[in-house]
């Protein structure tokens, strides 16, 4: 998975627990979303470090690490 659907989906996890948090759910749907969710964003936020998705240009001989998006602040 790519780091744009991890956030989607943890988006609707999170839109879904403040949903049944604020309406009359039965409180083991609700415990089980608040059991689960450290398992949920930790898992998100690893599989987002991890993504390799995105193809950054190699380095030339002699150049630093800089902004690729940002022509103002390249040498």
């Amino acid at each position: 998975m790519n780091a744009k659907t991890i956030v989607v989906l943890l988006t609707l996890f999170l839109v879904a627990f403040f949903v049944m948090m604020a309406t009359g759910i039965s409180d083991l749907w609700k415990n089980t979303l608040i059991m689960i969710s450290p398992i949920v964003f930790i898992s998100a936020v690893i599989l987002v470090l991890r993504d390799r998705s995105f193809e950054y240009p190699e380095l030339k001989e002699d150049e630093e690490f800089g902004y690729v998006d940002r022509p103002d602040l390249r040498h």
